[in-house]
């Protein structure tokens, strides 16, 4: 390994680990309760959980500056770099939480952080691809993953603790600056991230030429009916994930009143399941089949919304409820681990070689406008549910048995895309 290829690789390292730091400071649990002080209500929460996904719709753009030879690198510095102020501007808005719009500008400039951003992300896959060495990818990214997940760890803590105990130190109407020296320290860090990637050595694309137009690629991979299949089936099972979720922070937030700083412990709990058990499903994955994982994981998220179910539809002690969230974090863990890594393999694999990085970047796209759709449409379904709450039910109990009845028919879509595949090789 040349000193250029080491130098290289610490600055991947490095960048990885700060962006795990970003997203954990400012995304999921905190995006929420930040919201709330804006007066976010189950529709605003619903786009907020939809803004990581529509962001990852930037993906075909950068295929096609991929595609057109733009340079990878000052592609990659200059969205990430960009897209780092818009976290400084959200949280200035907390000096001015309840102007007219101030819940819309949030929301905007939340989405335009990730969309921009995301044309940084969706050029670093083949980058690294062409950088780093096939014979130490494994090791290099299972490496990097490990810290990436401590720092993740580290931030969860720091945020738990500021937030549990940095109330002492502001007015009680003055709680909102917490969260918004968060999103200061995460602008920060996010520069450093966006830094490492101009210091990463720049590689040259090299795109196969023909008579088609980026447009008529897009057309032929959607033309592919195995392709649509499994199009179907992963847009499917992402679209679970994206109405279940999101909303996980906003029952335990609004409905149950748990605070803040015990909701990112929760959180904490199922990132460390996650973390623990990858390796183990990864290992299942490579022995006997990416779909069995997925088969297997769909049913442990239905059993986390079973947890949740009980919870709402029973009078439970403080300490049972706590202990009934910490088994339902743990298989939510779990059932996400999974999933994630399901989806993604059964990308990889079963997508054709030929023009896969259009096959790819069409996949992103499809699977992220699902998630999209799924997060808004789970804030109006759970704002609608409130129509139907009888003295048996309320609106959580229709929300959740929802949610049940998805994941039942996404756990159908994953069995019958396996029965096509069985089918094709007769």
């Amino acid at each position: 390994m040349n000193n250029r290829l080491k130098r290289s690789l610490a600055y991947v390292f490095w960048g990885g680990v700060s962006t795990s730091a970003v997203d954990t400071l400012v995304v999921g649990p905190t995006l929420f309760a930040y919201a709330a002080f804006f007066g976010a209500g189950d529709i605003a929460f619903g786009i907020l959980g939809a803004v990581p996904y529509f962001g990852n719709l930037a993906h075909l753009f950068s295929a096609w500056l991929i595609e057109h030879g733009f340079s990878i690198r000052k592609t990659a510095f200059y969205t990430a770099f960009i897209s780092r102020f818009f976290l400084l501007i959200a949280a200035l808005l907390a000096f001015k939480p309840n102007m007219p719009g101030a819940l819309e500008i949030l929301i905007l400039i939340l989405t335009l952080n990730y969309l921009i951003g995301c044309i940084s992300g969706g050029v670093w896959l083949p980058w690294m691809k062409t950088l780093i060495p096939a014979r130490i990818m494994g090791r290099f990214f299972s490496f990097r993953f490990k810290y990436m997940m401590v720092a993740k760890v580290i931030c969860f803590w720091f945020s738990a603790l500021l937030l549990k105990y940095g109330v002492s130190f502001v007015p009680q109407d003055k709680e909102i600056y917490i969260y918004a020296f968060l999103f200061i320290i995460a602008f920060i860090i996010g520069l450093f991230s966006a830094w490492t990637l101009s210091q990463v050595e720049d590689k040259k694309q090299v795109s196969v030429s023909n008579s088609l137009s980026f447009i008529q690629k897009v057309k032929t991979c959607l033309m592919n009916k195995p392709f649509r299949n499994l199009l179907f089936t992963l847009s499917f099972t992402n679209f679970t994930v994206a109405f279940i979720t999101p909303f996980v922070t906003v029952f335990m937030l609004k409905y149950l009143e748990i605070p803040m700083s015990t909701i990112l412990i929760f959180t904490l709990i199922m990132q460390l399941t996650y973390t623990l058990v990858i390796k183990k499903l990864g290992k299942i994955a490579d022995k006997e089949d990416t779909l069995k994982v997925l088969k297997l994981s769909v049913p442990l998220l239905l059993l986390s919304l079973l947890g949740f179910l009980i919870i709402n539809q029973f009078t439970l002690g403080l300490y049972t409820t706590y202990a009934v969230l910490i088994i339902a974090h743990i298989i939510l863990g779990i059932a996400t681990a999974g999933i994630a890594l399901g989806i993604n393999n059964a990308s990889l694999i079963y997508v054709p070689k030929e023009s896969s990085a259009i096959y790819l970047s069409v996949n992103s796209v499809v699977k992220s406008f699902a998630g999209v759709v799924a997060s808004i449409l789970a804030g109006v379904t759970l704002s609608l549910c409130t129509l139907l709450e009888t003295s048996f039910a309320n609106r959580w109990t229709v929300f959740w048995s929802i949610s049940v009845f998805i994941a039942v028919v996404s756990y159908y879509t994953i069995i019958v895309f396996k029965s096509s595949l069985k089918k094709g090789t007769k």
